[in-house]
């Protein structure tokens, strides 16, 4: 399938968990894929301008911070590589900053 006019392929991002690889393009699309053409596919699209960051392997889940649209905003969201388990888990609100997500065993 030829690219979408004008959708940011720019990988900046990834992850890999439970043999997944995770990546959130320019476009705030989060794309997981298991390596073949059927497995590789959306899981959510953010909204424009949002930054999604700090993808981190947390067991069997894929856990990630979302910030809106000029950073005044933060989100924890996870992620088992379905758009229905693609969730958000916690709201840092415009009071919190996440520097980095640490994987500590199951829990982050």
């Amino acid at each position: 399938m030829p690219p979408a006019p004008g959708l940011d392929r720019t990988d900046y991002f990834d992850a890999v968990s439970s043999g997944l690889v995770y990546t959130i393009l320019g476009s705030g699309h989060l794309i997981r894929s298991d390596g073949t053409p059927e497995g590789t596919f959306v899981l959510h699209k953010f909204a424009d301008g949002s930054a999604v960051q700090h993808l981190t392997a947390v067991g069997d889940e894929l856990v990630f911070q979302v910030d809106s649209t000029g950073f005044t905003h933060s989100t924890l969201w996870a992620s088992r590589g379905t758009p229905e388990t693609t969730v958000q888990i916690a709201d840092v609100g415009n009071v919190g900053y996440v520097d980095a997500i640490v994987s500590l065993g199951s829990r982050a």
